[in-house]
């Protein structure tokens, strides 16, 4: 996964899909978000 980009396309959640186009790098939850947010101390 690329977190330097907002990865909310490849949602299968209609919500998070029209938000694909933020220009933040929203990511949506999962196991391997939360293991790199702890990784690099990063606020969820």
């Amino acid at each position: 996964m690329n977190f330097n980009r907002n990865n909310l396309d490849k949602s299968n959640s209609p919500y998070l899909k029209q938000h694909e186009n933020n220009p933040i790098n929203w990511q949506e939850w999962n196991q391997e978000v939360l293991d790199y947010a702890k990784k690099n101390n990063k606020i969820i």
